[in-house]
């Protein structure tokens, strides 16, 4: 699919393309998961350990399954296209959130056990960004409209991993931290639902999203997560 651009195209041009709009917003919302997480299993863990050092901990392991393995599920995105590998990794996702959040919920948790669910939930991160940039690339050929697109991903994406921590932060006023833990499952949950069923991603061949998960893009500075 293409839209002609004349000039510089603007991000409205972006979200006239096909579907863009729906497909786009779906990511966003999954993705906004990533942005509320970090705080949210800090001050669950923190909050269930009393450890500020078990905390860190088990964030380092969620961090490194999820950077180390990331080849793996691409593979398996490559492989088996976005439908099929994304939406059972998101599943598997949110349900082990949600196993971590239940387990810190109250004080007193073992930390080799709220590690150990960090650590499988790390291994399981849907690729939600090279996705999304696999589907602009199917979405348009023209390269200006293209690099245009990659901008605008980059921009909600710097924008979510601010808001992220800022709504983490309302949240907490009202909930105990492990809520927070609860609203990212269920986003990157529904999020990753809406993607997969948009008609964008249906035509999607299974090698496009690895080729655009080794397309660099700017604002990216190496997370696991892009």
């Amino acid at each position: 699919m293409s839209v002609p651009a004349q000039g510089r195209p603007s991000y409205a041009a972006v979200l006239r393309l096909p579907y863009a709009r729906r497909t786009f917003g779906a990511t966003l919302l999954g993705r906004l998961s990533y942005g509320m997480l970090t705080l949210s299993v800090m001050l669950a863990v923190t909050r269930a350990t009393g450890s500020y050092a078990a905390a860190g901990t088990i964030m380092a392991l969620f961090g490194a399954t999820s950077v180390f393995l990331s080849p793996v599920r691409a593979a398996l995105v490559d492989r088996h296209g976005p439908r099929l590998a994304l939406l059972p990794m998101a599943l598997l996702y949110a349900s082990l959130l949600g196993a971590l959040a239940a387990a810190s919920w109250r004080p007193g948790a073992p930390a080799f056990l709220l590690g150990a669910i960090a650590a499988a939930a790390g291994a399981a991160t849907p690729p939600l960004g090279p996705s999304m940039r696999a589907i602009w690339r199917e979405l348009t050929d023209e390269q200006p409209l293209l690099q245009r697109a990659y901008s605008l991903d980059g921009v909600a994406e710097e924008m979510l991993l601010i808001s992220g921590p800022l709504l983490v932060g309302a949240l907490v006023q009202i909930a105990p931290p492990a809520a927070g833990v609860v609203v990212s499952a269920l986003l990157v949950g529904v999020g990753t639902f809406a993607f997969v069923m948009s008609p964008a991603v249906r035509d999607v061949r299974p090698t496009a999203v690895a080729k655009a998960a080794h397309t660099p893009r700017h604002g990216c500075r190496g997370r696991g997560r892009c």
